[in-house]
């Protein structure tokens, strides 16, 4: 029979030196224990807390490191980590703040469009915020005889954006680029050719 005794009431089981790599969307965590209680270890435990969501997730590991990947741009997370000893043993918390580094949106989607004489209503999808939370500061319409620019005043809900496209000549096709800027820059563009309506 195996029976793992737990360290001494005394033992300093705190985590030292818990570092960590960003590397993009990616985060490199490593830490290490006390030599003399490191074998003591079973395992660690790694509990991920996404702060802009609340949404928190464990991990169990029995490495002193590891990678978390594909972490959201721009969002705000607080790593914990502990040594588990036994069952009922656990080490003290160490924990570590991070925000993900930012990265370029995705280019907007068309939703739905419709077509007037003088004009153009457009209805555009821009990135959610649960794959990116980086800001959008505008959606960009470029056309060879115009350019409009559309202030994103709603980060939080990144629900179906709206634009109206106006002063345009009626029975005219319009080819149009449309971005979206974030904190990286300008998103490739989604094309498009429309032609308003003959005036009645």
């Amino acid at each position: 029979m195996n029976i793992v005794t737990p360290p001494p009431s005394d033992a300093n089981l705190a985590l030292d030196d818990v570092q960590y790599v960003p590397n993009g969307r990616h985060v490199e965590l490593r830490w290490s224990l006390e030599e003399q209680w490191a074998s003591c270890a079973q395992r660690y435990r790694v509990v991920i807390l996404n702060e802009d969501t609340s949404v928190a997730s464990d991990l169990y590991t029995t490495s002193t490191s590891v990678t978390l990947i594909n972490l959201i741009p721009c969002g705000s997370y607080m790593f914990t980590v502990r040594a588990l000893f036994t069952l009922e043993e656990e080490g003290p918390v160490s924990v570590v703040r991070h925000v993900v580094d930012p990265a370029a949106t995705t280019r907007p989607t068309l939703e739905s469009f419709t077509l007037g004489t003088n004009s153009i209503a457009l209805t555009m999808q821009l990135q959610a915020l649960a794959q990116n939370r980086c800001p959008i500061y505008n959606v960009e319409v470029k056309s060879p005889s115009f350019t409009a620019t559309y202030l994103v005043t709603d980060q939080n809900s990144r629900t179906s954006f709206p634009l109206s496209i106006t002063g345009l000549q009626p029975n005219t096709m319009y080819y149009v680029q449309i971005s979206a800027n974030n904190t990286v820059g300008a998103t490739s563009p989604f094309q498009a050719a429309f032609q308003t309506l003959e005036s009645s």
